[in-house]
């Protein structure tokens, strides 16, 4: 009976049409959404490709610091080895003209001993660095994943919904 009327189908088929209008602009959003996700998720892997290649960088330039530092830290040793051998004897037998040289000698120390800790802790400072911009990237793109990954399931919904409807 109701196949039979002319007006019940006309409204049916209305309403149809205009739900499958609102699929389609609903689709239509959310491919939409996706590019424009996926753009963003192309900009985040270009950043986080910029940020490992200083990563490296950064590492390289530490792995050539550490042989400095330590042939620093040895010369260090040597010299207040060398110090302690040509002290006593300088101070005991030389003492008027000595005593300039060993200031000489010991602000030469001190100027390597700073310098070494200095750059000791510049290493370490890179290296924490390193670390926490590795750690931002990885969730940054983490984050991005799970966000493109939601959008994604949503955009299947859509479509099995249309293609239900249909």
């Amino acid at each position: 009976m109701l196949l039979q009327n002319p007006q019940v189908l006309q409204v049916n088929l209305q309403k149809f049409q205009a739900l499958q209008e609102t699929q389609k602009v609903h689709l239509d959003r959310f491919i939409k959404g996706n590019e424009k996700l996926k753009l963003s998720i192309t900009k985040q892997k270009h950043s986080v490709e910029l940020i490992q290649t200083q990563i490296e960088t950064d590492l390289e330039e530490l792995q050539r610091l550490q042989p400095i530092l330590y042939r620093v830290k040895t010369e260090e040793k040597d010299v207040n080895n060398h110090r302690l051998q040509i002290g006593l004897p300088f101070k005991n037998n030389h003492q008027n003209n000595d005593t300039s040289f060993l200031e000489k000698q010991n602000s030469h120390l001190q100027n390597i001993i700073e310098t070494t800790k200095n750059m000791e802790h510049e290493c370490n400072d890179r290296m924490k660095t390193t670390q926490n911009q590795y750690d931002l990237v990885q969730k940054r793109f983490n984050d991005l994943k799970n966000n493109y990954n939601q959008n994604n399931q949503n955009l299947l919904s859509i479509q099995a919904n249309e293609t239900n409807v249909q």
